[in-house]
This record gives C-alpha cells, structure tokens and sequence, in this order.
C-alpha cells in the first residue's frame, strides 16, 4: 500500500501470469471506459466483466488487483 501512502488516487497489478489476449481485452477496456468518464470501480468492473465474457478460458479477468478510491475519476482541464 506504498502507492497508496504517496497520494495515488488508485492503481492496479497482476497477481499472477496473465493471458495476452485477456490482458489486452482488460486494457482497452479499463482503460477507454476511464477516459469516457466513468469511475475506477466501474471502469474496473466493466473490464472484468468484459475480459471474462471474451476469454472464459482464462482467470485473467481476476488476476488484477484493484485498489485505491472507487470514486476517483480522470479530470480533464476545462
């Protein structure tokens, strides 16, 4: 929880291996979810939801570990 102590809002880290192409789903996802406007928690649920839909094969939809703020959101200057 280092990160957290430093003052990040909120980040995520692999537990273990990942599938590549799961990964891949799991980041566009997280990632153009974020950058839309929605929230860490929902951005992160949407990517898992949609990781696992893709790939069932793969636990890669839960290898990430999640923590910070649900709430916190990217702002953008006006």
């Amino acid at each position: 929880m280092q990160f957290i102590s430093m003052g990040v809002q909120a980040f995520i880290a692999p537990g273990w291996d990942v599938d590549d192409a799961g990964a891949i789903t799991f980041a566009r996802t997280f990632y153009s979810s974020i950058l839309d406007g929605r929230d860490f928690a929902e951005a992160v649920q949407l990517a898992r939801r949609r990781t696992y839909e893709q790939h069932p094969h793969a636990s890669t939809w839960g290898v990430y570990h999640c923590y910070g703020e649900p709430e916190f959101r990217l702002l953008w200057p006006s």
